[in-house]
């Protein structure tokens, strides 16, 4: 897979549909929308909140805004490492009640995946695992129980809500 670099952290438009950002969390390799994604950035240690949820690190100040940062590792029941400047994705796509800035280990850069992936369901906020989609899309018989079964841990995951 190639990766097309982004410049400055600054996302270039976007005009296909098929246009993805892939990110590491741990072992695992996720991808978003690239159109939902609208700068990359270095996070610095947030300010905590009292009564927010285990996965909120608190908020940080950019641009004149204030914006709350999760913490994906968490999210996904990882072990938690956090490093100063960890790297951040802002997130503004319309979907969201409201911007929020991603925490993740890694951003390798844009990628075009092929177009049969532009039908797929609502994704989940946190990507898509690059691996388990493969499995799913690529799968011989896509009635096959199993199939449908990663098919629903993928995109119904309530496990982790």
């Amino acid at each position: 897979m190639t990766y097309q670099k982004l410049k400055d952290g600054f996302i270039e438009p976007v005009t296909e549909p098929n246009q993805y950002l892939v990110f590491a969390v741990g072992h695992g390799r996720f991808c978003l929308p690239l159109m939902a994604v609208s700068e990359l950035l270095h996070v610095e240690k947030p300010r905590r909140l009292p009564g927010t949820l285990p996965h909120v690190m608190g908020v940080i100040a950019h641009r004149e805004r204030v914006f709350p940062v999760l913490d994906l590792r968490r999210r996904l029941g990882m072990n938690v490492i956090w490093h100063y400047a960890q790297q951040g994705m802002l997130l503004e796509d319309p979907p969201l009640e409201s911007p929020l800035i991603l925490v993740v280990d890694r951003v390798f850069g844009a990628t075009t995946l092929p177009p049969e992936w532009r039908h797929l369901p609502e994704q989940p906020i946190w990507g898509i695992p690059l691996e388990f989609m493969e499995q799913v899309i690529h799968a011989p018989d896509k009635e096959d129980p199993i199939v449908q079964i990663k098919y629903n841990l993928l995109f119904h995951p309530s496990h982790l809500n």
